[in-house]
């Protein structure tokens, strides 16, 4: 497929592939790369113009992230604004499906 990006199920495929590649560094002990992995070829799908992915998708990216740091044992920045992030997409779903 050429363009097989506009499909949501193989990009929800590639993206599980990409966790598991930086878990792979981060068994390794390669820390820095897999921090530079996360953000250049996870940080895609939190990106608004990526629209495949709803609000409720995107959190929890963030949350599978946020544990990939935490993991690490990382308590810095980065991994409490991945948990914030996931907070704003779930608060954006329950402004679109109120409950």
């Amino acid at each position: 497929l050429e363009s097989y990006e506009r499909f949501s199920f193989a990009a929800w495929v590639e993206y599980e592939c990409m966790m598991k590649a930086a878990s792979v560094f981060r068994d390794q002990r390669l820390y820095a790369d897999m921090e530079d992995f996360i953000r250049e070829h996870i940080g895609k799908y939190l990106d608004d113009s990526f629209d495949q992915f709803g609000h409720f998708t995107k959190a929890l990216i963030c949350l599978n992230s946020a544990e990939v740091y935490r993991k690490v044992g990382a308590v810095y920045e980065f991994s409490h604004r991945l948990s914030l992030f996931s907070l704003f997409h779930l608060s954006q779903i329950s402004l679109i499906f109120p409950l």
